[in-house]
């Protein structure tokens, strides 16, 4: 606890140096940021140029995802080196305990509920699909809807911990 306590003051003030953990981390993360340039660049051209209109869409798709890649990536670069000027926040915040954590579960809960049965009704939608699941791009697009409601349920299991977190 005490660690996880000394690496959030770090991250908020920029006048201390990081810690091993938190520089390996965010060489990594700088790493992959300026890899991505090039990705985004590729993406970019093909969702543009692509003499393919399914070429195109998918890659508008996908550079969509990228993009918000990017952006949480250099949310995560500020969050551990945030700018010396204090009137910027990291932008992203600590996990704490959440305030009204009883409204939060009921809410995470209600949300999650939603998200299960999505869950189960794309994936009936995939099954209906038959043959369309390969011959054509219904089936790429209903998977990428069920990854995406996974996606949500994975955060949904972090703020379900943050409104049982204690503090």
């Amino acid at each position: 606890m005490q660690a996880c306590r000394e690496t959030r003051e770090r991250a908020w003030d920029p006048r201390l140096r990081l810690g091993a953990l938190d520089e390996a981390i965010l060489t990594q993360l700088l790493r992959h940021s300026a890899a991505e340039v090039d990705v985004l660049d590729a993406y970019r051209h093909e969702a543009e140029q692509n003499p393919n209109e399914f070429v195109r869409f998918l890659s508008e798709l996908i550079l969509e995802d990228e993009e918000r890649h990017h952006r949480l990536i250099e949310a995560m670069i500020r969050h551990l080196r945030p700018s010396a000027d204090a009137g910027e926040a990291a932008a992203v915040p600590w996990l704490v305990a959440a305030r009204r954590p009883r409204e939060l579960l009921d809410t995470v809960r209600r949300l999650d509920r939603f998200e299960r049965t999505d869950l189960r009704a794309l994936r009936r939608l995939r099954r209906a699909l038959g043959p369309l699941r390969v011959d054509s791009l219904l089936g790429a697009l209903v998977d990428m809807l069920i990854a995406d409601t996974k996606k949500h349920r994975r955060i949904l299991r972090t703020l379900r911990r943050a409104a049982h977190n204690p503090g």
